[in-house]
């Protein structure tokens, strides 16, 4: 991951933050770690998909956990963009 697709993710979670639309984040090299709430908190592994895929991933909006769990909203959004990057 370059340095411009990386501060480009850190705005996308930091107005994420801002916004209270997740509570907070932990960006690695490897993982990316959200956490909507107190007791939901979903990891990505980072290393297995393209930059641009993620970057897609964190400008959509993260549902609540009473309407979809975190874990299923990224595998289904992570499959969905993946797809969508093959056909083109």
């Amino acid at each position: 991951m370059n340095i411009f697709t990386k501060s480009k993710i850190k705005k996308y979670l930091d107005s994420k933050v801002e916004t209270k639309e997740i509570r907070s984040y932990l960006l690695t090299e490897t993982r990316l770690h959200i956490q909507k709430s107190k007791r939901c908190k979903h990891t990505i592994d980072i290393t297995v998909m393209p930059d641009h895929i993620l970057v897609r991933l964190l400008q959509k909006r993260i549902p609540d956990p009473g309407i979809q769990n975190t874990g299923d909203f990224f595998r289904e959004e992570i499959r969905d963009l993946k797809i969508k990057d093959f056909e083109n």
